[in-house]
């Protein structure tokens, strides 16, 4: 299983999708965080495919999707102190930091919040999961955000 390999035991730690449509399942509310972050947080829901979420006007350059470097640090949010990685981590970075640790973590630096004015929605694939349910994840995402929003959504689907 992909989650093994990349160092994260998935009975202790989820994918957000996941644990997203468990806390339905529980009978449990979703957290409400801000319009944006809650809207976006309903297409995994509905898709059952990871998605991240990033303040575009924080990001440097292009992402890349990597294996960390043992000892890179990274400063998810809510966390008070940045963890150390292993090494076996797949990250995401931009051209100056790193902006994730798939598929369940993203940095505070980059993090989407209520004075988010450009957004940049990563719709992620794991083996098994065809490029058309990711595409469609991809516009399900766009038209919640744009929809309960505002603003103008454009999609960029890269191979």
């Amino acid at each position: 299983m992909l989650f093994w390999k990349v160092g994260i035991d998935p009975t202790k730690i989820r994918p957000a999708a996941q644990a997203l449509v468990r806390r339905i399942l529980a009978g449990k509310p979703l957290p409400t965080i801000s319009n944006v972050v809650d809207s976006y947080n309903l297409a995994p829901v509905k898709t059952e495919v990871a998605l991240a979420a990033f303040n575009l006007d924080e990001l440097r350059g292009s992402l890349t999707m990597r294996t960390a470097r043992r000892g890179e640090a990274f400063a998810g949010i809510g966390m008070k102190e940045p963890m150390e990685l292993t090494g076996v981590e797949v990250v995401i970075s931009d051209e100056e930091k790193l902006v994730a640790v798939y598929p369940y973590r993203d940095a505070d630096k980059s993090k989407v919040s209520s004075g988010t004015k450009n957004l940049m929605l990563l719709v992620c694939g794991v083996p098994g999961i065809s490029e058309n349910i990711l595409a469609e994840a991809g516009r399900i995402a766009v038209k919640f955000v744009t929809e309960f929003c505002g603003g103008k959504g454009r999609i960029s689907e890269t191979p």
